[in-house]
């Protein structure tokens, strides 16, 4: 599985399931990790979700909310805090979500999969957890369609996120034929009610890097304290 560290807990993914380890210390002051919670996964026909809902990514916003998707195109929220209330769930990819990327200061999800679509998912804000869940957990706020883009099948495999400021965040994207690409979201500043023209997200030029057709770029790391942004 993969694992993300919040305070001193840590997430591991896996068949159906997200496993939590709670840290302790023992007698010789040793920091180890014991088995704490698991929280499962259900399907749900509803969502078209009738195969596995086995988990891929996770992601975690402010040490507070958990989030994972995986190969049936949901995106699940759960809230740390409030003993991992499942606060929302949506089916937002058709197919496998292959990352998620948190942008804490635009209170959004950035997530991807094999349909080709960056969707950007804005987490919607209320008094409490419940009230949320009963509101669907997020809005899509706006997408590229690579597809749509290269005018054939692109299949995106890996996100990571290069600057973050209160009204824009650069995000990479790479792909299963090689391109990295560099995308921006931003705050469009226009006044409509239509909740998918808050933001904006574009490709900044056709193509930041190419690494080869037969190659598949599977992640990020981005390094970006004290180092000039693009």
């Amino acid at each position: 599985g993969e694992g993300l560290s919040s305070d001193l807990l840590l997430f591991s993914i896996g068949c159906n399931c997200i496993e939590v380890w709670k840290m302790e210390t023992n007698s010789e002051t040793r920091s180890l990790f014991s088995h704490w919670k698991k929280l499962e996964i259900e399907s749900s026909v509803t969502m078209g979700c009738t195969l596995s809902s086995d988990l891929l990514c996770l992601g975690i916003c402010k040490g507070q909310y958990l989030f994972a998707a995986g190969v049936d195109g949901r995106v699940h929220g759960w809230d740390v805090y409030q003993s991992f209330e499942k606060v929302g769930v949506m089916a937002a990819h058709d197919g496998r979500v292959n990352a998620i990327v948190v942008c804490e200061l635009l209170n959004m999800l950035v997530t991807t999969g094999n349909d080709g679509k960056v969707l950007c998912l804005e987490m919607i804000k209320s008094q409490s957890s419940r009230s949320m869940q009963n509101q669907g957990g997020w809005r899509t706020y706006c997408g590229l369609d690579l597809g749509e883009v290269f005018g054939s099948r692109v299949k995106v495999t890996s996100l990571g996120m290069i600057h973050e400021r209160p009204s824009e965040a650069l995000v990479s994207i790479g792909t299963t034929n090689g391109l990295v690409l560099i995308a921006r979201i931003c705050h469009t500043n226009n006044n409509s009610n239509d909740i998918k023209d808050k933001y904006n997200i574009s490709l900044l030029g056709d193509c930041f890097l190419n690494v080869g057709a037969d190659c598949t770029v599977y992640a990020f790391q981005s390094l970006h304290e004290g180092i000039p942004c693009l």
